[in-house]
């Protein structure tokens, strides 16, 4: 018997640090719901038990409901909590235009105060910005310019790039972050980095600033790369 579309589910789930939420909806409003403690060292096995517990609560099987999914949402806290509690951190490494490898700890002038409450922000000398992700040892500058219009002026030079990963990689990093100036217009410079990674390196989880935030100012897109790296690599090890 061929099934209908009241048959069909709209599954989501909900990993935090403690509980993993799954809710279960039909075409017709009703749904099912249900709860497993999150296993943070497999994130496989708390998002189907979840799933489970709620097709139980509404007297199916696990293999009834994904069967006839037909939208499956995913949300989860766990990068959140890497970046938090800093919890099986990796250790990352960032190529950066050479002159600029202060940029992450620098940042800009409303660097100091974004993102917190806007009472904290009357007392900005109190406030103490938190460790950077990447530190200052493992950040190398290296030589080449692409300019405002994304026309290259400099250009990269591969040695120093090369030792840059050399570098890192003897330090132990992870995976590798690039960040060059105006690449968001010419991602040519970071490409080359990131093929020098690749041959030294087969496997290297690496970000670029080009691909993961193509946007102007390089403080906001060094740290979203950062980030992506960060979050990425740490979900990558549960």
């Amino acid at each position: 018997m061929s099934q209908n579309n009241d048959d069909k589910y709209i599954v989501y789930i909900d990993t935090g640090g403690t509980f993993s939420d799954a809710v279960v909806v039909r075409r017709d409003g009703t749904f099912m719901n249900g709860k497993a403690p999150t296993t943070s060292e497999n994130l496989e096995e708390c998002f189907f038990n979840c799933i489970e517990a709620a097709a139980k609560n509404g007297g199916k099987s696990l293999d009834e409901v994904l069967s006839r999914t037909e939208i499956l949402g995913y949300g989860t806290t766990a990068g959140t909590n890497a970046i938090l509690t800093r919890y099986n951190a990796p250790k990352l490494g960032l190529i950066i235009t050479k002159g600029f490898e202060d940029t992450t700890t620098i940042g800009r002038a409303f660097g100091r105060w974004a993102g917190i409450h806007p009472i904290e922000s009357i007392h900005v000398p109190t406030t103490f910005r938190p460790e950077p992700l990447i530190s200052r040892s493992m950040i190398r500058g290296v030589t080449g310019r692409i300019d405002s219009a994304g026309e290259e002026i400099i250009p990269l030079y591969e040695h120093e790039a090369e030792q840059a990963v050399k570098e890192l990689l003897e330090a132990g990093v992870d995976g590798i972050c690039v960040v060059f100036l105006w690449s968001f217009l010419n991602d040519g410079h970071e490409q080359k980095v990131k093929e020098i990674i690749e041959k030294l390196a087969p496997g290297m989880p690496v970000s670029l600033s080009s691909e993961t935030s193509p946007l102007i100012r390089e403080f906001s897109r060094a740290n979203s790369t950062i980030v992506n790296l960060y979050v990425g690599t740490a979900l990558r090890s549960l």
